[in-house]
């Protein structure tokens, strides 16, 4: 391809990337939208950049090209990254990525004073063989630290993408999936075909990005990607508030009991760290990810009954009376159906209105058949209950109550393991067993 070539499709991905940034800047309204939209202006800058480089007539020129082009060039693929995270909803800590754009940060002030260090590039030669005359960089350990980073956001991008895309039912959700991985594709090939030295001085992966960008102005356009990405932001929201109500809730009702103190905090953190280990290790790969967190959100709701049951029960420093402990099993009942009357229009999330309900009203029950309210047995039991009815039981074990004392770890594992078969699923509490030390550890940081 010839140089005039070259630079009117420069030229004119830049007119598009402009457009795109205006366009979605326009649309703005969640924080996904700002990842999108610093996707696209980093694009931007990092083409404009090439731009200068690709007419410059010295290398000094083309140096400037080039620290313009890193203004846009090291932070793309982050954006693009926490772009790809945010749309599938993975959590990341908030301190990695702190660490990772201050890497990024990093490069980019290693590339703005390159003549003065050696970090990024070591050497600065201008050539005038190739498609144009350009500089040729001799590489940093920096520079190498910047490749494998592109190469670890591909294969995790990749790797998110394809998982979600599995799971995903919704159509135009599923075909941003489809869009968003061919975009990863076609930076990644703009990549290898740079690094190789195909392309012979030109960097193509500026080229890449902006054919990348256009596939998600497709999803923009033809499939609704702003509106998918909002509605992934208001779901975030409504959840973030819902749960806090709730949880809210859950620990004015445990106020009242004078029995439990930090029961919800404890159990929640069981849930989690159980949950985790059942994924971690596929012990039931028919549940996923999204199980697993429903739960873990539903944990805190599960003696939300009580609300129901009088004071002076509730508060009894000691034994229930049978007619009391009969009063006290109708809170599991109680919590199912306030919760399904708080979930009652939850239409994007029915599946944890049923997962929450279920956690309440069958935690008391028993592998056996001998619990409440419902006398279920075996399988019958809803899995995510018979979680519950673990954590629920550990916690009750290990912590001093008004009519015992704590017991030990020992004791409490002890029971809980003589109880399988009986109170709780034989399979299950064996992968409870095995999380002992995870569970100790979570004690004594409580």
């Amino acid at each position: 391809m010839n140089y005039p070539v070259l630079v009117a499709i420069q030229a004119a991905s830049i007119l598009f990337l402009l457009f795109e940034v205006i366009y979605v800047f326009h649309k703005w309204k969640t924080r996904l939208h700002s990842f999108l939209y610093l996707y696209i202006l980093t694009t931007l800058i990092n083409n404009l950049g090439y731009l200068l480089e690709m007419t410059a007539k010295s290398s000094e020129a083309a140096l400037i090209g080039t620290q313009f082009c890193y203004l846009g060039k090291a932070f793309i693929p982050l954006a693009f990254f926490s772009l790809l995270v945010g749309f599938c909803r993975v959590k990341l800590p908030k301190w990695a990525y702190y660490v990772v754009s201050a890497v990024h940060g990093v490069i980019f002030l290693l590339v703005l004073t390159c003549r003065y260090q050696k970090l990024y590039y070591t050497s600065i030669e201008w050539v005038t063989t190739g498609t144009f005359p350009h500089n040729v960089f001799g590489h940093g350990v920096f520079y190498a630290v910047y490749m494998y980073m592109i190469m670890a956001y591909f294969v995790a991008g990749v790797a998110i993408l394809v998982h979600f895309m599995v799971l995903e039912k919704n159509r135009n959700r599923l075909i941003a999936f489809w869009l968003m991985l061919v975009s990863v594709m076609v930076e990644m090939s703009g990549f290898v075909i740079f690094i190789s030295g195909a392309s012979k001085g030109y960097d193509v992966t500026s080229l890449a990005y902006a054919v990348s960008s256009v596939f998600l102005c497709a999803a923009i356009w033809r499939f609704d990607l702003l509106e998918t990405i909002a509605a992934v932001g208001r779901a975030e929201r409504m959840q973030k508030t819902q749960q806090t109500i709730i949880t809210g809730i859950a620990t004015m009702v445990e106020s009242r009991d004078n029995s439990t103190g930090a029961h919800i905090k404890r159990t929640s953190g069981t849930v989690a760290v159980f949950t985790e280990h059942l994924l971690m290790t596929e012990a039931y790969p028919e549940y996923d990810r999204g199980f697993y967190d429903m739960v873990s959100r539903a944990a805190p709701m599960h003696d939300l009954g009580k609300i129901a049951v009088d004071d002076a029960i509730l508060r009894k420093p000691g034994r229930f009376t049978p007619e009391e402990f009969e009063e006290m099993k109708k809170h599991p009942a109680e919590g199912a159906r306030v919760i399904a009357e708080i979930l009652k229009d939850d239409s994007e999330d029915p599946d944890f209105r049923r997962i929450a309900v279920n956690v309440a009203h069958y935690h008391h029950e028993k592998w056996d058949g001998s619990g409440y309210p419902a006398g279920l047995s075996g399988k019958d039991i809803p899995f995510e209950a018979r979680i519950m009815a673990l954590a629920d039981v550990f916690d009750a074990l290990v912590s001093k109550r008004c009519y015992k004392e704590e017991y030990s770890y020992d004791r409490a594992f002890g029971i809980i393991e003589e109880s399988l078969g009986t109170h709780f699923d034989p399979e299950l509490g064996a992968h409870f067993l095995h999380i002992r030390k995870e569970l100790e550890e979570l004690y004594n940081r409580l």
